[in-house]
């Protein structure tokens, strides 16, 4: 009886552990596959989609492609840890609190915005117009691969592998330096295919408030806090342009 209530209480201990006891080379792993794999990944499948699709095609079905690829190899590296990552959607205040995160973020990219305005003729970044042709391709498929698989592989990528990773050693590093690199991949992609420095840069500070504000939800409440911030973000992003469209339409 004793032996059965010790394995239960070292299973919930272990299930309840900080996310960073997940091996060092997994993190750095999802990080790596997050940060690099994707993209040199999409690189390989937009040539071979560029023979098989129309012009118009090749970014949406290469996004589609390489975001459902990464999800999987994501989630073969984690298997055996998966119960650390789901057992904190069990409870209630990372959504509440996932859910505020959003809204906040969604704020303040609309109250920028409007501020940049005033000074500067704003345009929406390569990243957003990217996403948009993707949404307005692939509406459906969009809902799922950018509105809930993308997210959680930034997820697994920015705050399981590299703010996980530099916390153990230096918190505010990772505060830092998780919400840069966040921010610096969201327009990288746009500035290497010839879009305006200018407005690349314009648009960095919501991609790295949004970074910061992501690390601090996985800090304070975990995976599922700051997975749901995303996925309200990212479905937010989505089903307005999908309405938007249907509107103009």
């Amino acid at each position: 009886m004793d032996n059965k209530n010790g394995q239960s209480e070292e299973l919930l201990n272990a299930q309840e552990a900080p996310l960073h006891e997940i091996k060092l080379w997994k993190r750095i792993t999802l990080f790596l596959i997050g940060f690099l794999g994707l993209h040199l990944f999409a690189l390989v499948v937009g040539i071979i989609v560029s023979i098989v699709c129309p012009k118009d095609l090749v970014n949406p079905v290469t996004n589609l492609i390489s975001y459902g690829v990464l999800f999987v190899s994501m989630i073969a590296i984690i298997v055996v840890d998966l119960p650390k990552l789901l057992y904190h959607f069990k409870k209630w205040k990372p959504y509440v609190f996932g859910l505020a995160g959003a809204i906040a973020i969604v704020l303040f990219e609309i109250a920028y915005t409007n501020i940049l305005n005033l000074f500067y003729k704003y345009q929406s970044s390569g990243n957003e117009e990217g996403i948009r042709s993707i949404v307005l391709a692939f509406p459906v498929a969009s809902v799922f691969m950018l509105g809930i698989v993308g997210p959680i592989c930034e997820e697994l990528a920015y705050r399981v592998g590299l703010f996980a990773s530099i916390s153990k050693y230096r918190k505010w590093l990772a505060y830092v330096v998780t919400s840069l690199v966040f921010g610096a991949i969201h327009i990288v992609g746009s500035l290497i295919t010839g879009a305006s420095v200018w407005n690349e840069l314009a648009n960095l500070p919501v991609y790295v408030i949004a970074g910061l504000a992501f690390s601090f939800l996985y800090d304070k409440w975990g995976f599922a806090s700051s997975t749901t911030a995303h996925i309200s973000n990212n479905l937010y992003a989505v089903l307005a342009t999908i309405i938007s469209n249907s509107i103009k339409g």
